[in-house]
């Protein structure tokens, strides 16, 4: 196995980038290619809504006390909408809801 120090957020940057670049390749609109990676956006410990496509802050219990989509950040009766139960269900973990705990989840 090998040991590799990572420089970020430089290697985020290209990697993000590296992405847009491929995206563009699969058929999404040149017009993304304006997007700058933000290195306080993405952070560890988030969960991610496959269903709706939110990022979600959680406590330790699963409560949700942040929801945002894209950049935006949904006000308290969005979310309450959105996730009646407040809470991200254990069963869900992992089908519905991915957890990125890592920086390399950021690209998964």
């Amino acid at each position: 196995f090998f040991i590799i120090v990572y420089k970020s957020p430089l290697f985020e940057s290209i990697t993000y980038d590296l992405a847009i670049n491929q995206l563009i390749k699969l058929g999404y609109p040149e017009e993304i290619s304006k997007l700058k990676y933000d290195p306080s956006f993405p952070i560890r410990g988030l969960f991610v809504d496959t269903l709706l496509g939110n990022f979600l802050e959680v406590d330790s219990f699963r409560f949700i006390y942040q929801a945002v989509h894209g950049k935006k950040s949904l006000t308290s009766s969005q979310r309450r909408e959105a996730y009646p139960s407040s809470q991200v269900p254990p069963e869900d973990i992992g089908t519905r809801y991915f957890m990125m705990n890592t920086l390399f989840n950021l690209v998964d």
